[in-house]
């Protein structure tokens, strides 16, 4: 019976500090991204804005050729519906881009259960690191608080879960911590962990304050952009051409 209880401590103490090992690589991927976008987010909206118009303008002419291959006049109305028509998609690209700059994260729609569960758990929780409630709070035990809060706001109950265990067995301790399945819970942030160290933003995570990698990133992104203002430059004065050949053909 003492082993199985022993056995049991090792579990929970493992899959807390699992917990705490993904909390850490989450906060560090969130940071890099809002450091990016802090760095280039202007520079990519820029960039899509100039791919835009350029597909804007190939979508023009191919009406425009397409008219006058059936010796047709054009309609301005009907180019613009279907050249927006065409667009849809790049352009709810763009606003989602700026969406992001704007807020990275996006509070989750969950059901009326699930809703309850969030408002559940952050009430147990709360009592456990409200610094009004606990006055003697650790540095560990606001940083749960903050945490806390944040998981609140944006409904993420996944992270209310995972916090109710690391809330309870920081303040209370292990015992009070009820898991079902905890090997196969272990198996599973483990498996999270490795995921989130491959992600993009985890292998970028120097590179962000990285002067010269900074240097050379926004030097690329300059050179596109140039070629494509140069390239946008070349395809207006074809479209001028081709309207120009139309002579007075206009609806």
């Amino acid at each position: 019976m003492e082993h199985k209880i022993r056995k049991q401590e090792d579990l929970y103490k493992r899959y807390v500090r699992l917990l705490l090992e993904k909390e850490k690589i989450v906060k560090t991927n969130f940071q890099v991204q809002q450091r990016f976008i802090e760095l280039f987010g202007d520079l990519r909206l820029e960039m899509l804005k100039v791919e835009i118009e350029i597909a804007k303008i190939k979508k023009e002419m191919e009406y425009l050729v397409r008219k006058k291959n059936r010796n047709e006049s054009y309609d301005l109305e009907e180019m613009d519906d279907f050249v927006n028509q065409a667009l849809e998609g790049m352009k709810a690209q763009y606003e989602r881009m700026k969406e992001e700059q704007a807020q990275l994260k996006n509070k989750k729609m969950l059901s009326q259960e699930e809703v309850k569960e969030v408002k559940r758990l952050y009430r147990r929780l709360v009592k456990l690191v409200h610094p009004d409630l606990n006055p003697h709070q650790t540095k560990e035990q606001k940083e749960l608080w903050h945490q806390l809060q944040e998981a609140y706001r944006n409904n993420d109950l996944a992270w209310l879960r995972e916090l109710n265990v690391l809330i309870v067995f920081k303040t209370k301790g292990h015992e009070e911590v009820e898991i079902e399945d905890l090997e196969d819970k272990i198996e599973a942030v483990r498996e999270e962990i490795a995921l989130l160290k491959e992600e993009d933003l985890y292998q970028m995570r120097e590179l962000v304050f990285d002067e010269e990698w900074i240097d050379a990133y926004k030097e690329q992104y300059e050179r596109e952009r140039s070629d494509f203002e140069v390239y946008l430059r070349s395809l207006q004065k074809e479209k001028e051409k081709l309207i120009g050949s139309f002579g007075c053909r206009l609806n």
